[in-house]
């Protein structure tokens, strides 16, 4: 099965489909894209990660462990102009490298939302799903 990495929206927007992003092969990826995106000087996509503390307790849970005691942070929102400029100078460089076309479809993906996100003024972040 695997993980994927998605885009979760703060709030709905009109004409933005957070779903279209496949995501597997971003987040089979993340460690090379974490590295390449610091070279590019832009937030790495695992920087822009965050999770909501309720469902970081459900999950933890699930998983036969327990968040008493833990101190989970708050759900973080960025920007979509954060995302577009990281995702955007991944994909350019991806692309030049001749990457997997899996990976520039995810990549591609991200972008159109992000910028519809953008163009709508609602926040983000990506998320890992299992």
């Amino acid at each position: 099965m695997g993980a994927a990495l998605f885009i979760v929206l703060q709030r709905e927007a009109k004409g933005v489909d957070a779903s279209s992003v496949g995501g597997k092969f971003l987040s089979r990826n993340l460690e090379m894209l974490d590295e390449l995106a610091k070279k590019l000087n832009v937030k790495a996509l695992g920087d822009l990660i965050s999770i909501n503390p309720e469902e970081a307790s459900e999950f933890l849970e699930g998983e036969g462990l327990s968040a008493d005691g833990l101190s989970l942070p708050s759900e973080k929102w960025f920007e979509p102009g954060e995302g577009l400029r990281t995702v955007r100078a991944l994909l350019r460089s991806q692309q030049s490298a001749q990457a997997d076309p899996r990976l520039l479809e995810d990549l591609k993906s991200c972008e159109q939302v992000l910028m519809a996100a953008e163009q709508a003024g609602v926040n983000f972040h990506f998320a890992v799903d299992f």
